[in-house]
């Protein structure tokens, strides 16, 4: 991430050699509505989102510059933490970035199926999965969905880059395996713009809402051809 001189001479003034200090830049993550058509088919759907962390829900998975992480705070907030050490001669920053990237994308998807089926129910833990499958009213398909690889890197400075890596089922009533996909996805170098954090913070939320939406319309698309 850009920094001006001024705060660098800041840091140096104010916290001497060897100090350090962080700088929450996150912002409290926003729901909205997916809007792209895919159409309308008149069937009961049941989403189920795998775990990445196991025993945790999707919604509640963090991505960082490392991978994926569960943590319930952040898994609410978009942007990314600065680490900043001063050693007199220049300042050295760290940033990490923090992606809520398994609630941003589920909510995507679950907002597109609603509007594209006249029931939607949606599971995130195995045993929650049953049911949805059983009885009078169980789902006529179910769509299971296993993120196995998202990463966020920055390259060159001020620039965002994302990796998506997802494998997707679609199963009847009958369990008959209809559909069985594998989908990849990159985008990158990305500017986003650097003039104020705030901006940056509001930039980032866009591209990977951006990438989220763009996942489930392909998804979605190959479950109702």
């Amino acid at each position: 991430m850009k920094t001006k001189y001024g705060l660098g001479l800041f840091l140096l003034v104010v916290l001497g050699s060897g100090c350090s200090m962080h700088w929450d830049r996150t912002k409290v993550l926003t729901s909205r509505p997916y809007v792209a058509g895919i159409g309308h088919h008149d069937v009961r759907a049941a989403a189920v989102f795998e775990e990445v962390i196991p025993g945790k829900a999707l919604p509640e998975t963090v991505w960082d510059n490392d991978g994926p992480f569960w943590d319930q705070k952040y898994s609410q907030r978009i942007g990314f933490i600065q680490h900043y050490t001063d050693y007199f001669f220049y300042t050295e920053i760290e940033t990490r970035f923090m992606l809520p990237f398994g609630r941003i994308f589920s909510d995507v998807m679950t907002s597109a199926i609603s509007n594209a089926c006249p029931s939607v129910r949606v599971a995130y833990h195995p045993a929650d999965a049953q049911p949805l499958t059983a009885g009078d009213k169980a789902a006529d398909i179910q769509i299971i969905i296993k993120i196995n690889r998202f990463s966020v890197s920055e390259e060159p400075l001020n620039h965002m880059n994302y990796s998506l890596g997802c494998h997707y089922q679609v199963i009847d009533r009958t369990k008959n395996v209809s559909h069985d996909y594998d989908l990849t996805r990159k985008a990158g170098p990305i500017p986003i713009g650097f003039t104020t954090h705030s901006a940056a913070v509001d930039e980032i939320d866009r591209q990977v809402r951006m990438m989220a939406e763009d996942a489930t319309t392909e998804i979605l698309k190959n479950c109702f051809p």
